[in-house]
């Protein structure tokens, strides 16, 4: 079963020739306004004034901007010029609060150290097993055969001299 599904529901009819009933009703408005307005004006003011009554009607019954007609555009901006405004900025704060906690113990970096230091076991994925090597005098492994020095420079442009140290 097919049934039809009515189209364009949001344009409203034509009723008076290619005029809604809206549109008629303002022009219409205007053209007896302009009318009574000639019995009391004189003939070349009653032209301008018709002019300006009629031309403003017209506008406001047949001209749409972005798919809306004129009397509703009109009538938003009036709400807006007629509302009052609030405007409201709050400056949040730039200093931001940093808690800064302590251990209570030994820091971790001289535990860490420490390990680095004095264990034999190398760290997984990360150091290589030592070779066993025979063992040297004490007096070899503090002064090696090949010493590497190197300057360095400091960032205030000092330079200095220092012993390059592998403990591998």
């Amino acid at each position: 079963m097919q049934f039809q599904t009515p189209q364009f529901i949001e344009t409203e009819a034509k009723i008076v020739g290619p005029l809604t009933l809206k549109q008629f009703l303002i022009v219409g408005a205007a053209v007896i306004g302009s009318l009574m307005l000639f019995y009391v004006l004189a003939t070349w003011l009653w032209f301008i004034v018709a002019c300006i009554l009629v031309g403003g009607a017209i506008t406001l019954a047949l001209i749409k901007i972005n798919g809306q007609s004129m009397s509703i555009i009109l009538i938003s901006a009036i709400k807006f010029f007629w509302q009052p405004k609030l405007y409201v900025w709050q400056r949040k704060n730039a200093v931001k609060e940093i808690e800064i906690v302590l251990p209570k113990k030994e820091p971790l970096l001289k535990i860490l150290r420490e390990k680095l230091l004095t264990t034999k076991i190398p760290l997984p994925k990360r150091e290589k097993p030592a070779k066993k090597t025979p063992e040297a005098p004490l007096w070899k492994s503090l002064f090696p055969e090949k010493q590497h020095i190197e300057i360095l420079s400091k960032l205030t442009g000092e330079k200095e001299v220092a012993r390059r140290i592998d403990y591998r």
